[in-house]
């Protein structure tokens, strides 16, 4: 963990919902006060989300089994002492809701308007 409590975040670079996830997680961590959870991203590849966006690179993804993560954007809360402290949550406004729903309030994550076609 970074010193704390901590939200690992799966993310994967071909993911359009990590992407647009991205944002929010930057000014998450740019805002993080002392006592909320840090933020490190678990990626296969190195990913770039700014200076203050830890990352962690699991090229076979073998945090991802260990912790039975199954899709992206994902995310678990670690404590200070290494222990799993949440169920796995995947989404953008589950992944706000373990971080305290302060991601929603760094940035707006956009989510796309669903569309309807008539069956014909």
């Amino acid at each position: 963990t970074l010193g704390g409590p901590t939200a690992l975040v799966f993310w994967d670079s071909a993911c359009g919902f990590c992407q647009r996830l991205a944002p929010a997680l930057r000014a998450y961590a740019a805002t993080r006060r002392a006592d909320e959870p840090a933020l490190l991203v678990v990626a296969a590849e190195a990913v770039d989300l700014g200076d203050d966006v830890a990352t962690l690179v699991d090229p076979d993804r073998v945090l991802s089994a260990a912790l039975g993560v199954a899709g992206t954007p994902s995310a678990v809360l670690v404590g200070a002492d290494g222990t799993v402290r949440s169920d796995v949550v995947a989404g953008a406004p589950l992944i706000a809701m373990l971080l305290g729903d302060r991601l929603s309030e760094s940035q707006p994550v956009p989510v796309p308007a669903p569309t309807f076609q008539s069956a014909s």
